[in-house]
């Protein structure tokens, strides 16, 4: 049984070189990975006719807007503290306003620990039928000819 509480759900704490740390997001929601994916795109439409079939599309990617998106969407709670001491909200303006050099670390130790993630499931996939079946999601692992 799957239960969906996104206020239990599991997180990991990254000590960051700084010695600041932050706890982020073991998994994403489908939402938040969907979005994540998208993050950065810019779209640009020009069409150079009245005739919709002339229409041209230009794709581009803000790389600086995806990785905003990674620490916003990852980062669970962090060690921020305000001059007087209080806990710093994370949002788009604290993380906007964060010293660029801690930005950084943050967004590097999200990338080790997502791509730490990705090398562990892939070297638990099974080879052969076997994969190809429970990847597609079949309930059996069982070799078909």
């Amino acid at each position: 049984m799957i239960i969906i509480d996104k206020r239990n759900r599991e997180t990991q704490r990254l000590d960051l070189p700084s010695g600041e740390w932050v706890e982020v997001y073991t998994q994403l929601t489908a939402g938040e990975s969907r979005r994540l994916k998208n993050a950065g795109l810019k779209y640009k439409v020009e069409q150079s006719t009245d005739d919709d079939s002339d229409k041209k599309v230009e794709v581009g990617i803000d790389i600086a807007e995806m990785d905003f998106a990674k620490v916003l969407t990852r980062v669970h709670a962090w060690s921020m503290k305000t001059g007087e001491g209080f806990d710093v909200q994370i949002n788009k303006e604290n993380v906007d306003n964060l010293p660029e050099d801690i930005f950084d670390e943050i967004l590097k130790s999200i990338e080790g620990f997502v791509e730490s993630q990705e090398k562990g499931k892939n070297s638990q996939a099974p080879e052969g039928p076997e994969r190809h079946a429970k990847l597609v999601g079949h309930g059996s692992t069982a070799a078909t000819s």
